[in-house]
């Protein structure tokens, strides 16, 4: 068929993209009957019942949900579930049934001569006084789900926005992890997750299922006894339910993976020789560990050597040596708390338990992408997923039962047991919230490939993610082409590109590590690291300021990027007053000098007054102190960040000099001058990098003044640690330690980078006065070691094989496939090739009753038209027109009772 001027018709290497796609509702039919199960909750199905029966009926029998086809089969035996003062042979006295197995006290599998059978005395038994649970064993045909999985049972699925978030057309109202098109892969079978936290209400229905037969364990009283043990405590039961809630059991919620294993683990209270014993329990039953908590520790934090021991353990040699997962929250510490008055770190660089090269670190974000308010950024944070926040939606998960947990509501109308979960106003947040998304996500990528170890399943979730926010100051597109930022680490992951992954992914090599030392044996870090530069005046002339305090609460603004990390540029020197007003002249090319104060609260307004300097263009501004009387002080700006524009605060005395000669001398120029120390690392080992660890060993009295940094050969530069200038007025940041000392700060940035070439620390103080020198300082870099004579990150020989010639770049993309070419090497697919790592497949999937999902692999930065036609050789009328999206675009389309379409794809030629 000859494509339209203007457009083709995507054919991948001869595959035509249209194919009989029959939209229309389900009719049941006469031999279908209606059972009622109990799960606990009442629910009906829709059975195929063969009109004749012989001696022994069939095995296993078709049925449906109420919502449409489940492909969903009823086998020969029933689950049955008893009160605790029920006795099973007093149930069991008229029936047929006989028992299969105990699975636990109470819950027990039991056998019928057919599926018939099962399902009639399924149903009977629900009746009966005393029973729980009953319904026949189910069986999911998952493969003829499509590619996207039916809408669960779950009556409060709806309400999970973190796990689907949609509007009543199918476009994505916010962000969520997108997990029903991972489902038909993967639900999280044979993988159990281990919940290291304060217990977990084990007997909550959406729990229970999770947790039978699982090691539980006490290790504050060294039981098997993994509930809470007291009324205060409820974290634990939040937290497993967003990873694993067991999902189509018509009850509340479902989890990341529902049909995942859970162990719960009672351990916050324990010393570190617990602890230890928590990494290494049961490791061949538990392959996934959550850990939603932090260091209490001020400063840095560091692992006493038991636990990091045990860790590295875990890491490394169980799961035949494939190595346990452990996810981590990246920490709730990212703004001040003011209530209470402490000061908080801030950063996960500085939590041994986060900054671990094993661990998985995941920060949180708001329902709009952005990270939320309290999420400690670093460069070891891999990942982020939903977190909440306070002034936004929180999330839906499970609760203690009844009047305890954070939900004490006795009851809501339309919605029984809502005592049992948390939601809405009592819904729950945090980093705590979405780490054990990522666990359950874990779970679906294991229970995909069995034989993932540790770093694969990191990277798997690094190259299945997106950054959510394009707003976000902090990314950064690193030299392969794999964008970072340190708010949200690689993103939020994709859990059905995720699991896509998993299925094609082969084991990366074994990695080395290299290190290298810069000895620097004392040199001074240089103090102050900011200045304005003066010239113009005769000599030219360094005055003293104080940058303004970087802003961590996200919402404020650009944070660091506003903290100049080199020279500005020098400009003419404009006196504008005390900027309370619109300026009304142009500085474009120039910079601002401002007086502080003025009427109406300007004393501290700093803000706004940039903001009117910004408006006209200026490149940055100068603002001096108004205090009289002789007083000379800096002061620490607070929330500038909101201004486009660098800035710097200075002493009256000195204020008063530039604008006195403003007044006559028209050469005068000012530039924001760096002074700071660089420390290089010529590295000639040709490696793919994945990831870099730094450790120091600094002499320096004000840890917090100093603003380190290491930026790679190829431009991209990990934040390792960000000053925080103390507030006097309000005691904010100013927290006295030293350092640091024999720290070891992690990045993920690299990951896929060439190590050869110029590896450059930096070290500034942000703060004058204290001083300081640097020991001794050494890179680390980990990875996979390659023949790359370009130093581009490509090992020559795949480069020369794919490309010819050493000509391709790591981040370049040559089939324009949205997969850049250091990925496509690492996923051993086809650079040059469209249909590879995934061919091009169009698939129809039921969203709900009145929609369908259309959906096939793509790039970005295209446009389709979907057309349709009600014969397979046309004529074919243009339906709509979709941009794509990386890596999957899609449309929904009205379910319908006519004739069945035929649906094409038109990519519009770019």
């Amino acid at each position: 068929m000859a494509a339209e001027q203007g457009t083709n018709v995507l054919r991948p290497f001869g595959t035509i993209l249209f194919g009989l796609l029959a939209v229309g509702t389900f009719n049941a039919s006469a031999a279908w009957r209606e059972f009622r199960f109990v799960e606990p909750a009442a629910k009906i199905y829709r059975i195929d019942i063969p009109e004749v029966i012989g001696k022994t009926g069939p095995r296993s029998l078709a049925a449906d949900a109420p919502l449409g086809p489940r492909n969903l089969r009823f086998l020969d035996r029933v689950v049955l579930q008893l009160k605790v003062d029920a006795k099973l042979k007093d149930v069991l006295s008229e029936s047929p049934l006989k028992l299969s197995r105990t699975v636990a006290e109470g819950i027990h599998v039991l056998q019928a001569r057919d599926a018939v059978v099962a399902a009639e005395e399924a149903e009977r038994l629900a009746k009966v006084p005393g029973v729980v649970v009953s319904h026949p064993v189910r069986k999911f045909d998952r493969q003829a789900d499509g590619k996207y999985a039916p809408f669960p049972d779950d009556p409060r699925f709806a309400s999970q926005w973190n796990l689907e978030a949609r509007d009543t057309n199918g476009i994505p109202s916010r962000v969520s992890l997108n997990v029903r098109e991972a489902w038909p892969i993967s639900r999280g079978e044979g993988v159990v997750v281990g919940v290291g936290d304060d217990g977990v209400e084990l007997n909550h229905p959406d729990l229970y299922p999770a947790a039978l037969g699982n090691p539980h364990r006490n290790f504050e009283q060294g039981t098997t006894n993994g509930n809470h043990l007291s009324n205060f405590e409820s974290h634990g039961t939040t937290v497993a339910g967003l990873a694993v809630a067991r999902g189509d059991n018509g009850v509340g919620m479902a989890g990341v993976a529902p049909q995942a294993g859970l162990a719960a683990w009672k351990m916050l209270q324990v010393s570190s020789e617990g602890a230890a014993s928590v990494y290494q329990h049961e490791p061949d039953k538990v392959w996934v560990h959550n850990y939603s908590w932090t260091s209490s520790a001020s400063g840095l934090g560091s692992v006493p050597l038991l636990e990091r021991t045990a860790r590295t353990n875990a890491f490394k040699i169980f799961r035949g040596g494939r190595g346990t997962v452990i996810v981590h929250a990246a920490g709730n510490e990212r703004d001040f708390d003011q209530s209470s008055g402490r000061q908080q770190r801030g950063d996960a660089n500085e939590d041994g338990y986060v900054n671990t090269p094993g661990v998985i670190p995941v920060a949180a974000l708001k329902a709009s992408g952005r990270v939320a308010s309290y999420s400690n950024p670093g460069a070891c944070v891999l990942v982020a997923a939903p977190g909440g926040e306070t002034d936004g939606p929180l999330l839906f998960t499970t609760d203690r039962l009844g009047a305890l947990g954070l939900n004490q509501i006795s009851g809501c109308v339309g919605f029984t047991n809502c005592a049992d979960y948390a939601f809405d106003g009592f819904g729950f947040t945090g980093t705590s919230a979405a780490a054990p998304q990522i666990a359950g996500l874990t779970a679906l990528i294991l229970s995909a490939n069995t034989n993932l170890a540790v770093r694969d399943v990191q990277q798997i979730l690094a190259l299945s993610a997106s950054q959510p926010d394009p707003n976000d100051w902090d990314i950064q597109t690193n030299a392969a082409g794999v964008a970072f930022s340190h708010n949200v680490g690689f993103g939020l992951p994709d859990a059905g590109q995720a699991v896509r992954l998993a299925q094609i992914w082969t084991n990366r090599p074994a990695t080395i590590q290299l290190s290298y030392v810069n000895q620097p044996n004392g040199v001074p870090i240089p103090d102050p690291g900011h200045t304005v530069h003066i010239t113009g005046i005769g000599n030219p002339t360094n005055i003293t300021g104080l940058f303004h305090e970087r802003a961590i609460h996200p919402d404020i603004g650009a944070g660091d990027g506003l903290v100049p990390a080199t020279d500005t540029s020098s400009h003419p020197l404009v006196d504008v007053g005390q900027a309370i007003a619109p300026i009304g002249q142009s500085l474009t090319g120039k910079a601002a000098l401002i007086e502080r104060g003025g009427p109406g609260g300007h004393e501290s307004n700093f803000s706004s007054k940039l903001t009117q300097a910004a408006n006209v263009g200026a490149g940055f501004g100068i603002i001096f102190n108004n205090v009289a009387g002789g007083v000379e002080s800096l002061i620490s700006m607070n929330y500038v960040d909101p201004v486009s524009i660098p800035s710097i605060f200075i002493s009256r005395a000195d204020g008063l000099f530039l604008s006195n000669q403003l007044q006559t001398n028209f050469q005068l120029r000012v530039q924001l001058k760096l002074n700071d120390l660089r420390l290089p690392f010529i590295v000639t080992n040709q490696m793919l990098v994945e990831r870099v660890a730094v450790k120091l060993n600094v002499n320096h009295s004000l840890r917090r003044n100093l603003r380190i940094a290491l930026t790679s050969p190829g431009g991209t530069t990990s934040r390792l640690q960000h000053s925080l200038v103390c507030n006097s007025t309000t005691g904010r940041n100013c927290i006295s330690e030293s350092g640091p000392a024999d720290w070891t700060y992690e990045s993920v940035a690299h990951l896929y980078e060439p190590s050869s070439g110029t590896w450059t620390l930096q070290f500034v103080d942000d703060e004058p006065g204290a001083t300081g020198t640097v020991t001794r300082a050494e890179l680390f870099l980990t990875g996979i070691p390659i023949t790359d004579s370009d130093a581009d990150g490509l090992d020559d020989s795949w480069e020369t094989q794919q490309f010819i010639n050493l000509a391709a770049t790591a981040s370049g993309d040559n089939d324009g496939d949205g997969y850049p070419n250091s990925v496509e090497n690492v996923l051993g697919s086809d650079p040059n090739d469209v249909n590879s790592p995934f061919p091009f497949e169009m698939d129809l999937s039921r969203w709900d009753a009145n929609r369908s999902r259309l959906s096939w692999f793509s790039s970005a930065n295209k446009q389709f038209t979907v057309e349709v036609s009600d014969n397979g050789s046309g004529p074919y009328t243009a339906l709509t027109n979709v941009p794509s999206k990386f890596p999957v675009t899609e449309t929904f389309i009205t379910n319908t009772n006519t004739i069945p379409k035929f649906y094409r794809v038109r990519a519009t030629l770019q």
